[in-house]
């Protein structure tokens, strides 16, 4: 997928900087409906950036559960008589993506864009609130593999028992919405 460019078709608008996150580590936020109205606690967080180096709190360090990341945005009117998508460049390793309270889908893998056709969900010339759900909860069939039980045998999965996280490699399994996430608009 290639990355849109402004031309005299297409226009682009980033939604990049400070967005709110919400940990849930109940994971009740779709249930309690995050999507449309988010919870009481939340915190500022940078979007493009790994969540994992942006506290200095060990336990938020390590979090790789479910989080809600939200941000208000405008989009101008003139817009109107065109088609519109919104872009996320990546995010690890699970999204579910939410536009003024409307699902617009899911994606998995966490290193690929993905994008959504939202022409129909946009609001013009006013508020627009996006959400997404994000989790990097890690198992034998994500990339990379986590969690995987030492007792299946193999030399790859006893490699690094013990290891926080509990994962085979050397390197660590940051999560987030890691690439720049953009709104932009074509011709019909």
């Amino acid at each position: 997928m290639l990355y849109p460019t402004e031309n005299a078709k297409r226009e682009k608008k980033a939604l990049d900087g400070i967005w709110s996150l919400a940990f849930d580590r109940d994971r009740q936020g779709v249930e309690k409906r995050y999507f449309e109205h988010p919870p009481a606690e939340l915190r500022e967080i940078a979007v493009p950036a790994s969540l994992n180096e942006q506290s200095v709190d060990r336990e938020l360090y390590n979090y790789m559960d479910w989080v809600w990341y939200f941000r208000h945005f405008s989009v101008s009117g003139a817009w109107r008589e065109k088609r519109i998508f919104l872009r996320v460049g990546s995010a690890t390793y699970r999204a579910e993506v939410y536009l003024n309270g409307q699902r617009l889908g899911s994606h998995e893998g966490g290193y690929l864009p993905f994008e959504f056709e939202v022409t129909d969900s946009v609001r013009f010339g006013g508020e627009n609130f996006l959400a997404v759900r994000v989790d990097n909860l890690l198992e034998a069939t994500t990339i990379p593999q986590g969690n995987l039980d030492p007792s299946c045998g193999g030399e790859v999965v006893t490699w690094r028992v013990g290891n926080f996280p509990n994962v085979h490699y050397d390197f660590f399994p940051y999560m987030g919405i890691h690439r720049p996430v953009i709104i932009y608009a074509t011709g019909k």
